[in-house]
This record gives C-alpha cells, structure tokens and sequence, in this order.
C-alpha cells in the first residue's frame, strides 16, 4: 500500500541535512501527521498553508505519531476557495508588511472569496483596495505580486511534473518568463531547448515528447525550428558560434530523426531562417549557420571596437607626441633609482600604445612584465589627471592586480552591476575613461558585449591585456582580436628572476609545443615534477592536500569520469573532513557542506556580490530565521557571507578540494597539482595549469601523457567563430598629434 493525497501544510521543519519535516492534514484526516521529504525531491521546502500533492510509502506509527516518507511532491492550486483566507492569512509570502489574518479576514469577507480569486489572478490591486477595510493600496499591491509569483510556480511545477521534466528547470523558467509561463510552453514547448542545461539528445526526445503529448507533432514547424536550434546549440557546448552548413545538415538529419520527423534537414533551416531564429554567415569562402542571438553579439562587438577605434581621442586627453616620450623616459629614471630596474622598448611602446589609442592589446606571458606596464599606465594617467579603471573577470585576479598596480581593481561583473545602477562608485562613462581588462583570455565576447553596452554611444578607451596561449572560453574574443590587425605589442622578453626558474621553462617549451620529461617527484618542494604510480587519486589528492594545502587541477567536471571534480570531491572530503556525530551539516543537490569545506562559486550573483570562479572556506553551518544556511569566508572579500539554500543553488555552490584547469584560471597557487589522465587534454589546457602554480606543480601521469598534450594543438585554433574585426588602421590618434608625426 503505498501514499498519494493533496495535504494541506500545517508546520514546516527545514532539516540539518536539507529537506524537511513537514506536518499536515488531508481529507478524511483531521489531526496533523509529519511528512519526511529528502532534498532531492522537491525544488523547495513546502510553507504554511500551501497545498502540496504528495506520494509516499504507506504511513507508520513511530513514539512521536504517524509519518509519511515522501517520494515525490508537488505544489498544487488551492482545492476550494474556501481555504483564502487562512492561505492568505498564514502563509509566509504575505506577511512582513502589516498583513495578517485580519487583514485577509477583512478582504475576504469584504469582496466574496470568488471574487477575490479573480481579482488576485488579474492583478487588480486598486479594485481590492477599495473593499471595505484597513488594506492600503501598497498592502493590496504587495499581495497581488506574491500572489502572482505563487501562482507561476504552481501552474509551472505541475506542468514539468506532468511531464516529466526536470524540475530543477522550474526557478529558470520563472525568472526568465514571469508570467503566463505555462501557456507559453504549451504553445511551443521546444523554447525549453535554450533553457536546458543539457544538449544531449535525450533532453531533445523528452522535449519532443511532451510536444507530441500537447497535439504538436514532429513534423511541425517548431519541432523543425527547434531542432535547427538545438543543433547549433550542441556545437556551441563544443565552444563553436558558427557551424558549417554541410555539418549542420548532417547532425539535424540525426536529430531529426531521433524525433521521428519525416522532414528533410533542408526544410527545418528555411523555416528557421525564416522566423530569424538562425542567420547565414559567409567566411573564408564557407557557409555557416548561426543562431541570430550569437551574431547580434559578435556583430555589435566587432562594430563597436571598430567605430572605437575610427573615433578621435580629443586634444585634451592627449599628451603632445613629443612630451609624452620625455615622460616615459623621466618615469623610466625615477623608477631605475627607486627599484634598480627601468621598463624595456616593448614595454615602453606599450604605454605610449595604450595612452594614444582607444583599442589597443597588450599580449605575453608570464614574467615579461604585463603588470610593470600596466602599472606604468595608470601612474602616468594619474599625473595627467586621467582616470583609469582595471577590471578582471575573477575575484582573484582582481585582487592581485589591484595589489601590483596600487590601485583599485575590480571584477568584471561587480562594474557591470554598477553601471546598470548607475552608482557614484561606477564608471563614469560621459568621463571617456580608460578602461583596462587584465586576464582578457578568460573572458567570453557575451560579457564583453555586456560591459560594452552600457557605454551606450559614449566613447571610452580600452587596453585588453593577457596571453594568448591559455584556454579560451565560450564564445572567442581575445583569440580572435589578436590576429586582427588592431593596435598590439606582444613582450617576449622575460625578467632576469624569472628567466632561470623550472617553471617558467617548462611553461615556454609547452608553448612552443617542445615535448620534454619530468624527473619523478621524490617530495621536492619546488619544480616541476611527475607523479606517475598513482592507483588510487583519492589517497595521492589527500597526501598532497595535507602535506601542501595543494590545489588539484583536473579537465573533468562531470560524474562519469574518474578524475572528475565531482567524482573526487566528495570522496576527498570523506577523509579529509569527515562527518562526525553532532555534527551540523548542509546539504543541496549532491553536495553536503560541513565547516572547513573548501568551496567553489560557479555562476555570478551580482546582487550577492558573488562571482563565478570565486574560492572560500566554510567557517561554520548556521540556523537562521528556521533555515540552514552555510557562513563562507570567500578570499580577497571582507566579511563572510550568510547563504541559504537557495543562494547556494544561485551561485552553484561546490566543493573545491579540487577543480577544474577552466575555473582555476585567474588564479594562483604556491603548489599545485593536475590530473593528467584526459585524452583531450592539450597545449593550452597543460600550459594554463603549469602557470597556476608559483612553487611547485606536480603532474600525475606518465611522461607519455605529458608529451601527448602538450603535441595536441591549442584548442582555440580548432574552435570556429564569426568574430573577425578588421580595423582601418593600427593607430589612431588625435588631428595635431599625427599633423606633429608628419
């Protein structure tokens, strides 16, 4: 005998290890049982005077009365208007602004529950606060909101349910929609396709088959379009905005059929060209397809570093030609009797590149003195009364240029949040400010279009600086922009205390894609060495762990590898920080967090302040307000911040006792060490780990493995883009400035 009735929420009980014990009555039942639901089960824990569908094994008598384990629940519409008021008038959304069960016992009886139903499902807050009573127009608008936003979730939740999608979709969907989501969906149900975390095509015959359910077949027009979509979309996983033509029409044939479409690959790409959902792009005498949202941004970024460039810096922001060489020169003296050292030519071209031109890059690697002439930048700024702003897409990075250059720096996302708020901390953007983007190579050309736009048509000037050969994200634009004929110095020339180190000449032969083995580590505490008898990764991740602090790198993220990130941390964590009895512990998904847990951020919450990438430690598990909720100490921030469970979902809380070689970028580590055991990992992957590390780096794996990666080409050069700016010029400077060079 098994469970299944519609209970209404009584009590709830957030649970130590996430879930909760809830208690609640349904027909036929009048006193309260407890229902024990996992986690796992539920996109939410159920509030008081909801009403939830719940499944569940048959009930039990226990010391403390009858409980139900739950194996599935959903949140339903009320039964019967009848239950308004005391929903109204307990449940947790509607209260915090003077409203309580005498205000909805007044609304209520004021209007007529049928009435008031309709009224909340239309919006009309001024109607309802006309009823007699004490509600105020604010009071009545409030609920109309929360109103709505539960309303969504429920029509939403039983729609995915009934359908069998992932429910972990549902807070995606309600952010994105807002309103009138179901009804969306069941028009074209294929609008998941860009929702969906996965592009296999399981996701891709599930969507089909809810299509089919709702009377839509898969010869329709929007199982055609989709399928175009969903295509490019698997290519875009493989970090491709453009797609062949012919390949495309290979992979939609399968798709296609995987769907049970009797339509022709060539019928479903006019279609979707015709409703503009995907455009044509002719390059380097190939035709490709691209989905319209991608080419309006590498279009609008390549125009607008285009039109930067052709713009006249004005006078006033220009040094004369001829003082600005003297100024260099005087800065270069100072700096020589100051710390024994002076810039070099290149870097010296530099300055004066990024001080006389508004698009402008600055490439090498490590060691050749990038953050010299960064910081030569804004000093000399500063004496001319210029402002200069430095961003970084990591936490760290920022961190670590702000500390170099002696001035502010920030991340990316954290000016863009200011921007969009119009801050008096942001950017001045009517100031035509100079804006310089250190660690460009991790940067993809979505933010990119992002930051640029909030400039709208206000000029600025920009210094994009990093190193080509580190791994590219999605959507190329620093790969792309060096091979452009934009204004650039690359330094090649290495400083004399980096010059000798192991690391740095293991990093350049990587580059040069040099094969050459490494000595086998025998405890060393600096170089760079092999660890090749590896049997068990957990026992060799925690020997480092403890003997280093040791950052593992890894190129995996997803369970059904080996040396994944999400395979090993768990398993590390089991002997590095075990559960003991008593102990508080959160849990969300297939993570369980505990105090001294390292941890990984990997999605930006600006409202948060949390960023993508970011690192911090677990100090303690907390109860606040009924919920758990972790306190992280993320590093380089001041403050540790207070997460629930649900902002822990936001910005895909991890564990990072290890990570992958992609999230590591922008950071630095005394010792580190890397998985080697990918067959795809190649020349930019081992080259951008090697150069994490400042002490030591071990690599674990054979010599062969080594060799292999480092003989595969960069991974950037496989990769196909419709980002191509070509610039008028190398250099563009002021009216007197070139009047003066000629």
């Amino acid at each position: 005998m098994t469970f299944e009735q519609l209970v209404e929420v009584k009590n709830v009980y957030p649970g130590p290890f996430g879930g909760c014990v809830f208690t609640g009555v349904y027909e036929g039942i009048k006193k309260s049982i407890r229902f024990r639901v996992k986690h796992s089960l539920i996109t939410r824990n159920p509030e008081m005077g909801e009403f939830w569908h719940v499944k569940g094994e048959a009930p039990y008598q226990d010391k403390d009365g009858i409980v139900v384990v739950v194996s599935g629940a959903i949140i339903s519409a009320l039964p019967d208007v009848s239950y308004l008021e005391k929903f109204l008038g307990v449940h947790p959304r509607f209260r915090g602004f003077n409203f309580g069960p005498k205000g909805a016992f007044e609304l209520v009886h004021g209007i007529g529950a049928p009435e008031l139903v309709k009224l909340l499902n239309k919006g009309e807050w001024r109607i309802i606060a006309e009823a007699k009573g004490r509600t105020t127009e604010i009071q009545c608008q409030r609920i109309c909101e929360e109103w709505a936003e539960l309303k969504e979730e429920t029509e939403l939740a039983t729609f995915l349910t009934k359908h069998k999608l992932g429910s972990e979709l549902s807070k995606k969907i309600v952010r994105l929609c807002r309103y009138n989501t179901v009804e969306r969906l069941k028009n074209n149900p294929f609008s998941l396709i860009a929702l969906s975390n996965s592009k296999q095509l399981k996701e891709l015959k599930l969507i089909a088959t809810v299509a089919n359910e709702l009377g839509i077949s898969s010869n329709d027009e929007r199982a055609l379009i989709g399928c175009v979509e969903f295509t490019l979309y698997q290519a875009l996983d493989r970090g491709h905005t453009i797609t062949e033509l012919n390949n495309v029409i290979k992979l939609l044939c399968k798709n296609l059929i995987a769907i049970g479409s009797e339509k022709i690959p060539e019928e479903a790409i006019s279609l979707a060209l015709k409703a503009k959902v995907v455009c044509i792009l002719e390059q380097d005498e190939q035709t490709y397809l691209q989905p319209v949202s991608l080419a309006y941004i590498e279009q609008y970024v390549e125009t607008k570093l285009i039109e930067l460039s052709e713009t006249v810096i004005p006078d006033s922001l220009l040094m004369p030609h001829c003082e600005l060489p003297a100024l260099i020169a005087q800065y270069n003296t100072e700096h020589k009797l100051k710390y024994d050292w002076a810039l070099v030519d290149l870097q010296c071209k530099a300055v004066e590149m990024a001080l006389t031109n508004r698009v402008s890059l600055l490439s090498g690697y490590g060691g050749t003195g990038k953050t010299a002439v960064l910081k030569a930048i804004v000093d000399m700024s500063q004496q001319m009364g210029r402002k200069v702003h430095v961003a970084a897409l990591a936490g760290k990075a920022a961190n670590r240029a702000s500390q170099s250059i002696g001035q502010d720096a920030t991340t990316i996302h954290n000016m863009l949040n200011k921007l969009k708020k119009n801050s008096k901390l942001s950017v001045d953007i009517k100031s035509d400010p100079l804006l310089i983007i250190d660690e460009i190579s991790m940067v993809d050309i979505v933010l990119i279009c992002s930051l640029l736009k909030q400039f709208k048509d206000e000029p600025l000037r920009i210094l994009l600086v990093g190193d080509i050969a580190q791994l590219p994200p999605i959507g190329l634009f620093w790969h792309k922009l060096v091979e452009s004929n934009a204004p650039h110095v690359r330094l090649t020339e290495v400083h004399r205390m980096v010059e000798g180190s192991v690391l740095h000449q293991c990093a350049m032969k990587i580059r040069q894609g040099i094969p050459h083995d490494l000595p086998a580590y025998q405890g060393e505490t600096e170089g760079v060495y092999l660890m090749n008898d590896v049997v068990d990764y957990t026992s060799a991740i925690v020997k480092l762990r403890r003997t280093f602090d040791c950052m593992i790198l890894t190129s995996y993220a997803s369970k059904k590898f080996a040396s994944s990130t999400a395979t090993l941390n768990p398993m590390v964590q089991a002997v590095l920080n075990p559960i003991t009895d008593n102990e508080r512990v959160m849990c969300f998904g297939l993570v369980t967090l505990m105090a001294d847990d390292p941890v990984l951020a990997t999605k930006n919450s600006c409202n948060q302040g949390i960023f993508n990438g970011m690192t911090g430690t677990i100090i303690s598990i907390e109860y606040h307000k009924g919920n758990v909720c972790c306190l992280v100490q993320f590093d380089d921030v001041k403050g540790a911040r207070l997460l629930s469970r649900e902002d822990c979902w936001e910005i895909g809380l991890e564990l990072a006792y290890l990570i992958t070689v992609h999230k590591s970028q922008g950071s630095e580590y005394n010792e580190c060490a890397i998985l080697m055991d990918s067959p795809y990992l190649e020349r930019s992957g081992i080259y951008t780990a090697l150069t994490r590390a400042k002490k030591l780096c071990i690599l674990v794996g054979t010599n062969e493995q080594y060799n292999n990666a480092i003989k595969r080409i960069p991974s950037y050069k496989g990769i196909r883009s419709g980002f191509s700016p070509e610039f008028k010029c190398s250099i563009v400077q002021s009216k007197i400035l070139a009047e003066k060079i000629h």
